[in-house]
């Protein structure tokens, strides 16, 4: 487990359908594990179909696991430094944004 601020925190990796239903939930793993870590020792990949899209935050960053599987993970477009969001950055950021389900 990871110790912060005097607690212990742990991580799971859920997985929820566009209609919010869970789809997927790893066991608790110590909170200091990577995410592309609990992906491979979850086994999640194995309920990854070929040409599978997976909605993730920013900093999910599974890409080169699920290229393995053809398949791949949409995330919003990042947004840089003193610069806004061009025309088609906000329209795929919409695009997600009303997919995506926030799990914390």
């Amino acid at each position: 487990m990871c110790i912060r601020d005097s607690r212990y925190t742990a991580k799971i990796l859920a997985g929820v359908t566009p209609n919010g239903a869970f789809s997927y939930t790893s066991d608790a793993y110590g909170g200091r594990i990577s995410d592309p870590q609990i992906v491979r020792v979850s086994r999640w990949l194995d309920t990854i179909e070929e040409l599978d899209q997976i909605l993730a935050d920013k900093g999910f960053l599974i890409n080169d696991q699920l290229a393995e599987r053809n398949a791949s993970v949409v995330v919003p477009p990042k947004k840089f430094v003193n610069k806004g969001f061009n025309n088609d950055d906000n329209k795929e950021t919409s695009k997600v944004a009303n997919l995506r389900i926030h799990v914390e």
